[in-house]
């Protein structure tokens, strides 16, 4: 193999995901670590739990790629009694680099919201009055009612359960999307004139307010939105690098969230 550095595997998901992309509050790039560091092994997934750092030390990997930010609120302390402290002294021990594309990835042109859309059959346009909407994906996909295009979700995501307002037997087929916790953009979705939003974290208000304005949203969870960002991560450093590095998509996370 090849010697790939932190570098050049950052250098190839900022090609991408630009970091200046990400909203004001997020925290992307490397996190921990070095540029300079050596990589021949990376595990790639959702979310940095304790579950993925022990299988990430177990593969004997140089760097994990996330989706969602470890260090995301100020840290006053490092000790390992804290969760996201012990992360911390667990990564630096075992010399493990940690990098993460988040809201950069779900905006940038092939990013999450893209790579989502195309799983979903959705024929992105996203162009609104001639304006680029960053955060949302809109698209078409045949015409078909609500409920057959919810159970073809089901299956295609793999998804336990999907939450969802509206009529089942409403005919649908301009769609917004927005991966993550997304009903911040229910407003633009709906002046562009969509048939039904998909994304995660909807709130029992949100579906009053949105059986009122007729226009339903699909709730895959924010888990089922965005677990699939390990392929994307996966597919993004296996066209570059090829058999370069090592490529491991976690087996360690799923969602927090159960269900009887």
């Amino acid at each position: 193999m090849d010697h790939i550095q932190v570098k050049d595997i950052a250098k190839v998901m900022e090609l991408l995901a630009p970091p200046k992309l990400a909203e004001d509050y997020d925290n992307v790039g490397l996190l921990i670590g070095s540029y300079d560091k050596a990589v021949k092994n990376v595990l790639v997934g959702l979310e940095l739990t304790d579950a993925m750092l022990e299988e990430a030390i177990k593969i004997d990997c140089h760097m994990i790629i996330v989706h969602h930010p470890l260090i995301f609120k100020p840290i006053m302390s490092i000790v390992d009694n804290e969760p996201i402290s012990n992360r911390i002294m667990q990564l630096i021990k075992h010399d493990i680099s940690l990098y993460v594309s988040h809201t950069n990835l779900d905006k940038t042109i092939g990013g999450l919201n893209d790579y989502v859309a195309r799983r979903l059959d959705i024929q992105v346009t996203n162009i609104i009055n001639g304006e680029l909407i960053p955060n949302i994906r809109i698209g078409n996909i045949e015409k078909q009612r609500l409920i057959d295009f919810i159970k073809t979700i089901k299956v295609t995501l793999d998804l336990e359960y999907i939450n969802f307002c509206g009529d089942n037997n409403k005919l649908i087929s301009k769609v917004g999307i927005c991966t993550g916790s997304g009903m911040n953009f229910y407003g633009e979705a709906i002046k562009a004139g969509v048939d039904v939003f998909i994304t995660g974290d909807m709130k029992y208000h949100d579906a009053v307010y949105a059986n009122d304005m007729r226009t339903p949203i699909i709730d895959v969870t924010h888990f089922g939105s965005e677990v699939v960002v390990s392929e994307l991560f996966y597919d993004i450093l296996k066209r570059v690098f090829i058999d370069k590095i090592n490529i491991h998509m976690t087996k360690a996370y799923k969602s927090p969230i159960k269900t009887i």
